[in-house]
């Protein structure tokens, strides 16, 4: 049996850090895009419990990015998650952990190894600059939604094209795009959950009529 961290070793970690394990609604969309899980049934997914195969997470921190090329995750929306057992982190690195999701929908990863404090702290310290880091977690909760400043998915649509082109020249089969999501849209979505997103200085949960500063250990008590 492999030797993982506790859920509390876990949150006093992202306590000590100031930062969230979210899974994303990838942006550009990896696994799903088969089974048809783009934005939001891909988080409401999650959300209702039907992923308990294993998701690909990132941990993300205040002054992030999360768009363009050099990027700190491969989205901008996603869900908060909290390990629940000491079996829940199934790896963890600073770039990838070469993780793939079988036919079946679960998360695997190859030659599962012990995970230390060093290697949580690893995978901060030694995230390449510009580049994501990635935790793969099974049996979980979800603590809230995260959105980026200025949050966008992917989804399937039919280019436009110039009205000059000719009609043997178009596409009209959907190819993967993006759009941007407004906060509206985000708590309409996921009005049973809490929205927190980040400023220059810290995590700020996002309510319709502002939004306040929070302490981490809202997210992650002790």
């Amino acid at each position: 049996m492999k030797l993982k961290p506790t859920p509390a070793e876990v949150r006093h970690f992202l306590r000590a850090r100031t930062a969230l394990l979210v899974h994303f609604s990838g942006a550009p969309k990896g696994a799903g895009v088969k089974r048809g899980h783009l934005f939001p049934k891909d988080l409401l997914h999650v959300i209702a419990g039907h992923a308990n195969g294993g998701l690909s997470c990132s941990i993300v921190r205040p002054g992030d990015v999360f768009n363009g090329y050099a990027r700190n995750a491969m989205g901008s929306v996603g869900v908060v998650l909290d390990p629940r057992t000491s079996r829940s982190l199934t790896a963890v690195d600073p770039h990838d952990c070469g993780s793939m999701e079988d036919a079946d929908g679960n998360r695997n990863v190859p030659q599962e190894r012990d995970i230390t404090p060093r290697d949580l702290e690893d995978s901060l310290d030694r995230r390449p600059k510009g580049d994501y880091n990635e935790w793969v977690v099974r049996d979980f909760q979800v603590r809230g939604v995260f959105a980026s400043s200025c949050p966008e998915v992917s989804e399937l649509s039919v280019p436009e094209y110039p009205e000059e082109m000719p009609d043997d020249m178009r596409d009209s089969i959907p190819s993967p795009s993006f759009r941007k999501v407004a906060v509206e849209e985000l708590f309409r979505t996921f009005r049973d959950l809490p929205l927190y997103s980040f400023s220059s200085t810290g995590i700020v949960r996002c309510r319709p009529d502002g939004s306040i500063l929070i302490n981490v250990a809202e997210i992650y008590p002790p």
